[in-house]
């Protein structure tokens, strides 16, 4: 984390109440740090609160995906929401990598997406390849949807869950009989899911390996996660691109 000093000082001694920072690359996360100053004696209040946000284009109808490859940024590797979870190269469908769960006891991890927006009028499908070695019933992985970051539901899959969870004495307590990867796939699968019950509204994807004491597999291994029709952002033009449009006088 950045400690506020005069080498990342990007604005100082404004009265207003907004500020545009224009020297930003496309879809690569800011962090500011405001902190509000005494005009007299120069004093500046101890906050340290950060908030984060990417410069982005104009939105349109598209598809989100992420492969677990360097510079993929859809799941939050680079972040907390990635807790648990590993890119690793030794169980991979496409590509150099893919996300791995990791497989200790007592595990909750999960991995979750930013927050997307389901294109209204239209039909989105999650679609992922997932690769299992997990302890029957006791242990398992989750697919879960949330519009508020706090209540999560589980959409159908297709082809079903391969079983359930025998009771809730895994980390994150699921239910019993709760459906979950569980088991050994013996290969790599593809899974999908209709998501066109949330269509027009904000959601946040995430994959959720929970654990008991006990016995453990490999863990639970996913890649090539995709979800239709969901408004994605074009390459925000920067200043100089402005000027130099044809048409600009």
């Amino acid at each position: 984390a950045f400690v506020p000093d005069a080498n990342n000082l990007v604005k100082a001694a404004t009265s207003a109440n907004s500020w545009t920072d224009y020297d930003v690359l496309h879809n690569q996360n800011y962090y500011y740090l405001v902190q509000a100053a005494d005009s007299g004696n120069g004093n500046n209040e101890d906050n340290q609160l950060k908030l984060f946000n990417k410069a982005t284009g104009q939105l349109s109808n598209g598809t989100w995906s992420v492969g677990a490859e360097i510079g993929d940024t859809g799941l939050g590797q680079n972040t907390t929401f990635h807790l648990g979870w590993e890119l690793v190269t030794d169980q991979v469908y496409s590509g150099q990598r893919s996300y791995w769960s990791q497989n200790e006891h007592n595990a909750c991890n999960r991995l979750v997406s930013e927050p997307m927006t389901l294109t209204l009028g239209e039909s989105s499908q999650l679609s992922f390849q997932t690769y299992y070695d997990i302890e029957p019933r006791y242990d398992g992985g989750v697919v879960e949807v949330s519009t508020d970051g706090e209540n999560w539901d589980q959409p159908a899959l297709s082809p079903i869950y391969p079983d359930t969870f025998r009771t809730s004495s895994d980390a994150c307590q699921y239910p019993t009989d709760m459906p979950a990867f569980s088991g050994v796939s013996g290969g790599w699968q593809q899974h999908t899911a209709d998501l066109s019950a949330y269509q027009g509204e904000e959601i946040t994807l995430r994959f959720s390996y929970s654990s008991d004491g006990s016995v453990t597999g490999d863990g639970w291994f996913i890649d090539e996660v995709s979800i239709s029709n969901v408004q994605t952002a074009g390459v925000c033009e920067t200043i100089s691109d402005l000027i130099f449009m044809d048409g600009f006088e």
